[in-house]
């Protein structure tokens, strides 16, 4: 469930109607529970590795603010940096050493076969990973309290609207905004509301088209160079079925490149198509939008 996929546009507005309707004892668990639900929609068996990071944080804080010997508060840190770290490196990172150690094996002459786990990369792994972190070490530091409370502390670590994306917060930040009784304000529900859109205008509209015109202007850069040619789609790599088996993004620049005039390639050409392109696909976009101005959304 990605932030601007259709199931979170139903998930987040039944989430925010529940904790309005519920008392404000019962919206660390409606907030605990939605968090888990999101992350489990990338995948289920991963919400074990983020409770086992909680846990783990979760205790060490405990174990560091009760002791008073300060070797004993090291090891606790130690312990919490070997356990979250060691899950990071090793679900992010081993496929990478391996590689290395192959490589290094080889240079030696010995046969040695490719080693690959098929392991599943975390969605947030490095988020939550380092928020725990800086959260145990501010405690080890006497910059926070170790946190009573273990259900704040799992939502805490595990808050969805920064969970996969970030930012990565401090506990004397997030932790004193998820315990406060909120109540609905107008002029809140406005700004989070133009945030919302102005976040999903950026995603969808500039940053996903940007990435397709990435993908096109690459797809035969060396051929076109060896040719002598603009750089840009070259047709016979379109396929079987022709443009109009491209997403209309490609086929509006393959009908461009086939219509406009043959002419040597100038300085920066490779950039001008793209960024009319970019220009004209925000300006449609942005009428969907009333009541804002393009200079507010972007900028």
């Amino acid at each position: 469930m990605s932030f601007n996929s259709l199931e979170f546009l139903v998930f987040l507005p039944v989430v925010v109607l529940l904790y309005w309707l519920l008392p404000h004892k019962a919206r660390w668990i409606l907030l605990l529970v939605a968090s888990y639900i999101f992350y489990m929609s990338w995948n289920v068996w991963l919400i074990g590795l983020i409770l086992i990071t909680t846990v783990t944080a979760y205790v060490a804080g405990i174990g560091i603010d009760r002791s008073e010997n300060k070797k004993t508060k090291k090891i606790w840190l130690v312990a919490t940096l070997v356990v979250c770290l060691g899950l990071l490196v090793f679900f992010k990172y081993i496929n990478f050493i391996l590689e290395s150690v192959v490589g290094v094996i080889r240079l030696f002459d010995v046969k040695q076969d490719e080693l690959v786990l098929n392991i599943i990369l975390p969605v947030g792994i490095s988020f939550y990973t380092f928020q725990t972190l800086s959260y145990v070490i501010d405690v080890y530091r006497g910059d926070f309290k170790a946190e009573r409370h273990f259900g704040y502390f799992a939502l805490y670590v595990s808050y969805f609207p920064q969970l996969v994306a970030g930012p990565i917060e401090r506990p004397q930040n997030l932790l004193p905004q998820l315990k406060e009784r909120h109540n609905i304000d107008e002029n809140d529900m406005l700004t989070g509301a133009k945030w919302l859109l102005s976040g999903f205008f950026r995603k969808c509209v500039v940053a996903d088209f940007c990435g397709i015109l990435h993908k096109i202007y690459n797809l035969q850069t060396s051929a076109a160079a060896r040719a002598g040619q603009r750089p840009g789609i070259d047709h016979d790599d379109v396929g079987a079925d022709g443009a109009d088996a491209l997403p209309r993004e490609y086929q509006v620049i393959v009908a461009a490149q086939q219509t406009e005039a043959v002419r040597p390639p100038a300085q920066n050409d490779r950039l001008q198509p793209a960024a009319v392109l970019v220009k004209d696909h925000i300006v449609d976009a942005a009428q969907v939008l009333p009541g804002f101005q393009l200079d507010d959304v972007l900028g």
